[in-house]
């Protein structure tokens, strides 16, 4: 942990060495020399997060004695840059540079210094700026370095192992455990510049339960946690979508089966109604009218009442007698 500490701090003064050096074009441990000596140099190096602004310094000499400015930028991989810039006739002429990223940080008659807007990991190169004075002729050189920071990530693997990665960061980050185990680094890198760096650890002691990993960059210091003990409640917790999709469907399917059941569901037929005796009477009477059959009993119940009325009479008569 120590260690770690004296890391970071070292990183920290690093980087504020940089802002201050790019914020006020401090010339560091610049020397000068008197006409006798015809060069005075200045070599530094310089560290510009991707994305942010970087500003580049020339010697400071005071214009009035400038005479000519040359810049000579030369990146990595691609041919060299020349920009001059003459002060007796105000005149500035580009050689082979495409970039427009890189500009004048004011104009040349106020400033030398050159700026880059936006840096990126193709800024990474040689910067020269040569100025030729009534004093002398003076340097100064800056390896642009560009940084890029770190994706970090710390993942549960079997058997009490954890695997932590850095990943795509420009330079290559370190990484320290704590507790310490038995653990193994790997660097992978990558055709622009950056590298992977996977630290895979492995701890015997069931009693560890939880493990941190510290991650030192240049861009700044990041550190994640991981408790072992719960790696199948991590485990099912990346399963918790699915689960949630499979009750929603099962609530859908019961929905739609109940809505289908009530509306296809089997109905009792209704009852027959029941037909008034008044509402027979046209039937009868159509029956009685044009039946054959009815008249034929008919005729034969009358003529059967007409009998009995007859024997009545007859027997009422003998009765009388």
């Amino acid at each position: 942990m120590f260690c770690f500490w004296r890391t970071s701090d070292l990183a920290v003064f690093l980087m504020w060495g940089v802002f201050m050096a790019e914020s006020n074009c401090m010339n560091g441990n610049q020397t000068t020399q008197n006409s006798s000596s015809p060069l005075a140099e200045v070599n530094t190096t310089l560290y510009a997060q991707m994305g942010t602004k970087a500003l580049l310094c020339c010697p400071a000499i005071p214009l009035t004695k400038t005479v000519l400015v040359i810049w000579t930028i030369t990146l990595r991989g691609q041919p060299p840059c020349r920009i001059s810039y003459k002060t007796e006739t105000n005149e500035t002429i580009e050689t082979n540079c495409t970039d427009r990223n890189i500009t004048w940080a004011s104009t040349p008659a106020q400033s030398p210094d050159l700026e880059i807007n936006a840096v990126d990991l193709g800024h990474d190169g040689l910067y020269l700026c040569d100025i030729s004075s009534s004093n002398g002729n003076f340097q100064k050189k800056h390896d642009l370095q560009v940084t890029v920071p770190p994706e970090v990530t710390l993942t549960l693997g079997e058997n009490s192992t954890a695997v932590c990665e850095a990943i795509a960061g420009k330079p290559a980050a370190h990484i320290f455990w704590t507790p310490d185990g038995d653990c193994k680094t790997a660097t992978e890198p990558h055709s622009n510049g950056t590298v992977t760096v996977r630290s895979t650890c492995h701890w015997e002691n069931s009693n560890v339960s939880a493990v941190f990993c510290f991650v030192s960059h240049l861009t700044g210091n990041q550190t994640e946690s991981l408790e072992l003990n719960r790696g199948g409640g991590k485990i099912l917790e990346s399963y918790i979508p699915y689960i949630i999709l499979s009750i929603i469907t099962i609530i859908l399917i019961i929905l739609g089966s109940t809505w289908i059941f009530r509306k296809c569901k089997w109905t009792r037929p209704e009852a027959s109604p029941v037909v008034e005796e008044d509402d027979m009477q046209p039937y009868a009477s159509y029956t009685e009218k044009s039946n054959p059959l009815y008249d034929t009993v008919t005729k034969m119940q009358a003529c059967s009442v007409s009998q009995g009325e007859v024997n009545g009479t007859d027997w009422l008569a003998l009765s009388d007698s």
